[in-house]
């Protein structure tokens, strides 16, 4: 006996598959079809599943699939998603070693950027002070604009959008926590460039 495996790509707008065998309805299955993939980091003591619920269910609302990034962030996770949400990390979590950011992975994290990824940061809910601040600022010099964090991770200098584009390559975004969270409204002007990044418009 013979397996094949058969791959086929293409564009459809129905939610179900139809299976024929000897040109005869065999089954029917029903498939969740997306546009994008956005990887969300929890693996710097920034696990806000609950508290980023209404960021995640924007980007299931542009058609994409929201997957947490359980474990360590690796390269190849990073570049398997077309959007890579990354929240600064919990002020007043117990394990702060853990809210560093490795230069290895700083430097797989801007090539993601120039190599096309769209990168989301969520600035920080509380001022950190802990030393591990100074990886997300390393991460904000290796990206190719002259934009700082201040205050621990609660906001940022040298932008008026907060919106960042590499010619050819892809963009940041920068949303504060409580854009991210809900309790203030995303910007159009973000909105738009969100879509634009991910070829919605």
């Amino acid at each position: 006996m013979t397996c094949l495996e058969i791959v086929e790509t293409f564009e459809t707008e129905e939610d179900s598959l139809d299976f024929f065998v000897d040109h005869e309805l065999a089954f029917s299955v029903n498939v969740d079809f997306v546009s994008f993939t956005a990887n969300l980091d929890t693996s710097h003591e920034n696990y806000f599943l609950a508290e980023l619920k209404p960021l995640t269910q924007l980007f299931v609302d542009l058609g994409g699939e929201v997957k947490p990034v359980i474990g360590e962030l690796t390269e190849k996770t990073t570049f398997s998603g077309q959007v890579l949400i990354l929240p600064l990390p919990d002020a007043d979590t117990f394990m702060k070693d853990f809210m560093e950011i490795p230069e290895e992975q700083v430097d797989f994290i801007v090539d993601y950027v120039k190599n096309g990824g769209l990168l989301v940061i969520v600035l920080a809910k509380k001022e950190i002070t802990h030393p591990s601040i100074e990886s997300y600022k390393l991460l904000f010099e290796k990206l190719p604009w002259m934009v700082e964090i201040e205050e621990g991770g609660r906001s940022v200098s040298g932008t008026i959008t907060r919106n960042l584009e590499i010619e050819d390559g892809g963009g940041v975004v920068i949303l504060t926590w409580e854009e991210a969270t809900g309790s203030e409204l995303i910007s159009e002007g973000t909105m738009g460039y969100i879509e634009m990044k991910l070829g919605l418009r």
